[in-house]
């Protein structure tokens, strides 16, 4: 397991509300630099990142979140299309993330 030096606990207590993000862990790092947490084929996250993402609402909004992938268990080559959750603090930043996010790859990707 390798985690960045950031503050963990700022991020506990996120969670999955139903959103995904359909994308590659290159895309990812392209856009947000490296994981914030690299685990193995046999944890249930391999790529985390942590993030505070501003995303577009008419208070110009800061959301704590995480993108990661979940239980898939395998080797993967970092090009390969996967299905990443969104952890959030609410439904509603969940979904203004995704698409801040889905914006973000359209625009860098």
């Amino acid at each position: 397991m390798e985690t960045k030096d950031k503050e963990i606990e700022y991020w506990c207590g996120t969670s999955w509300h139903g959103d995904c993000v359909i994308s590659t862990i290159e895309e990812l790092r392209t856009i947000f630099g490296p994981p914030d947490y690299v685990g193995g084929i046999d944890d249930k996250v391999q790529f985390e990142w942590l993030l505070d993402l501003e995303v577009s609402n008419s208070l110009g909004t800061n959301a704590r979140i995480t993108i990661y992938d979940w239980k898939e268990y395998r080797k993967y080559n970092e090009d390969e299309i996967i299905r990443f959750h969104i952890g959030g603090f609410s439904n509603r930043i969940t979904k203004l993330a995704k698409l801040e996010i889905e914006k973000l790859i359209e625009l860098y990707v």
